[in-house]
């Protein structure tokens, strides 16, 4: 069963221009690197190296996403990946 999870307009066009995800709702949302990273309890390093497009720990993409107010899974999985669990795609997420 899939939810929809519709992200504000100005999110998907700054993903579409290139920004990275996490980044784009992180910036959206007001919060600096260092008030997500005291919310979501990961380092500065490991929130900037995500953003830049490394280690996309799904633990830590799930921590960001409940310390941004989003649902599980609605960052760090791109257009058309598959879900490890069962291969559903999710198009509607980023």
């Amino acid at each position: 069963m899939s939810t929809n999870h519709a992200l504000p307009q100005n999110i998907v066009a700054a993903v579409a221009a290139g920004a990275n995800p996490v980044r784009a709702m992180r910036e959206s949302l007001g919060y600096s690197l260092e008030d997500l990273a005291v919310t979501c309890g990961l380092a500065i390093d490991e929130i900037a190296e995500i953003e830049a497009g490394g280690n996309t720990d799904p633990s830590r993409l799930r921590r960001i996403a409940h310390a941004l107010g989003l649902p599980d899974g609605a960052i760090g999985l791109g257009r058309n990946e598959e879900v490890a669990d069962g291969g559903e795609d999710r198009h509607e997420m980023l």
